[in-house]
């Protein structure tokens, strides 16, 4: 079986971006840092709510609700679809190609297991 090491050496990609969250592997290199941002979802939603920056996403999360913004969850056939169908506007305005239907399907499918 091949290893991601073994992938950049024999050129089947330049390069690959892992970010561990506390496991660093040093035997790929280091190229660069980042920045990991979390999220704790144990409070309260009043309590989330009030730590986020009251310019930026508290005044987003109002006008959604002013909106009717919805949220739904599940893995059913017609969430994927209205799904893809958002993907697919946002990729078109990026002037990229949308990733293959089958992938989120098959993503789905892996999730639905876990």
């Amino acid at each position: 079986m091949l290893t991601l090491k073994d992938d950049l050496r024999y050129g089947r990609w330049n390069s690959v971006e892992l970010r561990p969250r506390s496991q660093v592997l040093p035997e790929l290199g280091v190229s660069a840092t980042y920045c990991l941002h979390t999220l704790d979802l144990s409070p309260s939603l009043e309590g989330a709510f009030g730590r986020f920056h009251h310019s930026c996403a508290r005044r987003a999360i109002r006008r959604a609700s002013r909106e009717g913004l919805r949220y739904e969850s599940g893995s059913s056939e017609r969430l994927l679809a209205e799904f893809y169908g958002l993907l697919r506007l946002t990729r078109r305005r990026h002037g990229l190609p949308p990733q293959p239907l089958g992938w989120f399907r098959n993503l789905v499918s892996i999730l639905a297991k876990a």
